[in-house]
C-alpha cells in the first residue's frame, strides 16, 4: 500500500459503535482490535517508506500522516483502557448495594460518568477513527478519566477484600461474581443462584413464605430438603448471614451425625442383626449420616473383635472371631446389594444405595484381611496393631465437643493422626472405589495435615489424582475447593549450599527425578 492509499483510507476509517446495555443514549466502541492491528500496520508500512531513497518529495507529507496515525493509535490505546474500566464499574457504582456502601466511590465515579457518556456522545456522531482520536476534549480527558478510575478500582479491591475476609468463602469466588452477589444483598431470595459457588452441596435454600428473610431449608442438587436446626435470619450485611447459614449447616448435620451414632451404637441397635432395621435406619438417614452410621458400625464391630484377638493367645481361636465379624460384614453387604435389585425410588436414592454398597465392600475386605492375617498368627498387637490403625476408623464420642458445641464429637482417625469431623452438607455423591494406592494417599495426606504441612498426589493426568483429595475431604466432611487459579505462596529462597572443602572432588551430576518416580515415592 503506497503514501496515497493509506492516507485515503485513513480519512474514511469509522468506528464501530454499539449501545451499552439496550440503552440509547449510551455507546461503546466494538471491534476495536481490528482497529489497533490496521494502524500498527499503517505505521509500519510509513515507516519502511521513510526510509526509501527517493521519498524526498514526499517525505513532509509521510512523516505528517505516521504522526497523525501515531497520535491516533496512542488515544485509541487509552480510551479502550478507559472503556474497560468504566463498563467494569458502571453497573457497580450506578445502583446497587455497594454504592450505598461506598458513597465517596460513588460520587466520583457519577461524575466521571457523565464525561465519559459525552465524549463517547461526541464519537459517535463523529464516527470517523482519526478526528476521533485527534480531538482535542477527548485527548485532554482521558488522561484525567483513568487515574480516577484507577482510584474506583483501588476502592472496590478494598472493599472486595474486606467482604472476603469476613466470610473467607469468597476468596473461592471470582470478581465479578462476587461484586453480582455484593450488589444485590438486601435481597436475599437473589443469593439462590450463588450458593453452589461457596458450599459443597447446596443448590438453593427455601425461605419462609411469609418471611422472605428467614431461612429454613437448604436443597442440595437433585435432593431432598433438609430443615435447618434452628432457622437463620438475613437481617444484616449479606456476609454475615452466609456466615450464619454455614454455621446452622453444621450444626444441623451435627444433630443429624449424633442421631446417627446413637442409633448404631447404642446398647441393643439391631441394625447389624436385621435387615428390616438396616432398612429402615438407610431410610431415614440422610445418605451422608447412612454412610457414616454404616462405617460407625464396620469399626465399632472390627475393633472389638480386634480386642478380643489381643487378648486371646490362640491363633485359632483368634482366627474363629474375624472370621465371624468378616460373615458379619459379608452378610450387611449381601442386604445392601439386594436392594439394587428392586425399585428404589428416586434418582438420588439409588445413589445413596450405590454408594454404601462401594465403601462397605471395602471394609468387608479389609475385615477378611485382618481375619487372614490373625489366622496367620500376624496380628499380636489387636486392635493397636499397625495393620487396623492404617485404615480410616470412625468414632463418635457422646461426651466430646467440637468447634460447634459441646453435643458430642465425631472423630476421623488414620494411623495416629485425628480428624474432627467437619459437618459440610454433602447432599447425595459417588465415592471412589478404594484401592489399596488410594489407602497409601490417604495415609500420606493425613500425615502432611497432622504436621500441619500440605500434600498433593504426583503422577500422570488422569488417574484420579484430584477425585483421590475431594473423596478424602467428602471422608473427613470437608468442602474440598479446586480453584480456577493457582495460589501464589511467597517463601523465602533457600539459603546458599555451603562451599566445598577445596581439596573435596565435585559431586558427580545427577539427573531429576521423573514424575513416575515421584508417584512412586508417594
Amino acid at each position: 500500500m503506497n503514501l496515497e492509499e493509506t492516507a485515503a483510507k485513513w480519512e474514511s476509517a469509522e468506528f464501530v459503535f454499539i449501545p451499552w446495555k439496550n440503552r440509547d443514549n449510551v455507546f461503546v466502541l466494538k471491534a476495536y482490535g481490528i482497529v489497533q492491528e490496521e494502524l500498527e500496520e499503517a505505521q509500519m508500512t510509513l515507516q519502511s517508506l521513510l526510509t526509501l531513497r527517493n521519498v524526498g518529495p514526499f517525505r513532509e507529507d509521510c512523516q505528517s500522516l505516521l504522526n497523525d496515525l501515531f497520535e491516533t493509535s496512542e488515544t485509541l490505546d487509552l480510551l479502550i483502557k478507559v472503556q474497560n474500566m468504566w463498563a467494569s464499574l458502571e453497573s457497580v457504582f450506578t445502583g446497587g448495594d455497594i454504592a450505598k456502601q461506598l458513597p465517596m466511590e460513588a460520587k466520583r465515579f457519577v461524575r466521571i460518568n457523565k464525561d465519559y457518556q459525552k465524549n463517547m456522545e461526541r464519537a459517535y456522531n463523529t464516527k470517523l477513527v482519526v478526528p476521533v482520536c485527534r480531538n482535542n476534549t477527548l485527548q485532554a480527558s482521558l488522561p484525567a478519566m483513568f487515574p480516577e478510575l484507577e482510584k474506583c478500582q483501588k476502592s472496590l479491591d478494598s472493599y472486595l477484600e474486606q467482604k472476603r475476609s469476613k466470610f473467607p468463602r469468597f476468596y473461592f469466588v471470582s470478581n465479578a461474581s462476587l461484586l453480582q452477589i455484593l450488589s444485590q444483598g438486601s435481597d436475599p431470595e437473589s443469593m439462590n443462584a450463588h450458593y453452589a459457588k461457596v458450599f459443597d452441596s447446596i443448590d438453593h435454600v427455601e425461605h419462609r413464605p411469609s418471611n422472605k428473610n428467614i431461612i429454613e431449608t437448604m436443597v442440595g442438587k437433585g435432593y431432598i430438603g433438609v430443615p435447618f436446626s434452628n432457622p437463620v435470619e438475613c437481617t444484616r450485611n449479606i456476609e454475615d448471614w452466609l456466615n450464619e447459614i454455614l454455621r446452622q449447616m453444621r450444626v444441623t448435620m451435627k444433630d443429624h451425625c449424633r442421631q446417627c451414632a446413637e442409633a448404631v451404637l447404642a446398647e441393643g441397635s439391631q441394625i447389624h442383626k436385621s435387615e428390616t432395621s438396616l432398612r429402615t435406619f438407610v431410610d431415614d438417614s440422610l445418605a451422608q449420616f447412612a454412610l457414616l452410621g454404616l462405617q460407625f458400625l464396620w469399626t465399632k464391630e472390627t475393633e472389638s473383635a480386634l480386642r478380643a484377638v489381643g487378648s486371646n493367645g490362640s491363633s485359632r481361636a483368634a482366627a474363629k472371631i474375624m472370621k465371624e465379624c468378616g460373615s458379619l460384614m459379608t452378610r450387611i453387604l449381601g442386604w445392601l446389594s439386594g436392594w439394587c435389585l428392586h425399585d428404589l425410588g428416586p434418582k438420588f436414592n439409588r445413589k445413596k444405595i450405590e454408594t454404601l454398597i462401594t465403601v462397605h465392600l471395602h471394609q468387608r475386605d479389609v475385615t477378611d484381611e485382618m481375619r487372614q492375617l490373625a489366622k496367620e498368627g500376624k496380628i499380636r498387637g489387636g486392635a493397636g496393631d499397625f495393620e487396623w490403625l492404617k485404615q480410616g476408623r470412625f468414632y463418635f464420642d457422646p461426651h466430646g465437643r467440637d468447634d460447634l458445641n459441646a453435643d458430642g464429637c465425631c472423630r476421623i482417625s488414620v494411623t495416629d493422626v485425628d480428624f474432627t469431623y467437619q459437618s459440610e452438607f454433602l447432599a447425595v455423591r459417588e465415592r471412589l472405589v478404594i484401592t489399596p494406592l488410594t489407602d497409601r494417599c490417604y495415609i500420606t495426606l493425613s500425615q502432611a495435615l497432622g504436621n500441619h504441612f500440605g500434600g498433593a498426589p504426583a503422577g500422570p493426568a488422569g488417574t484420579g489424582k484430584t477425585e483421590t483429595v475431594k473423596d478424602f475431604g467428602a471422608t473427613l466432611g470437608i468442602w474440598v475447593v479446586r480453584s480456577p487459579h493457582p495460589f501464589a505462596f511467597h517463601l523465602p529462597p533457600p539459603p546458599p549450599p555451603p562451599a566445598p572443602p577445596a581439596s573435596a572432588p565435585p559431586p558427580p551430576a545427577s539427573a531429576p527425578p521423573s514424575s513416575s518416580d515421584v508417584a512412586t515415592k508417594l
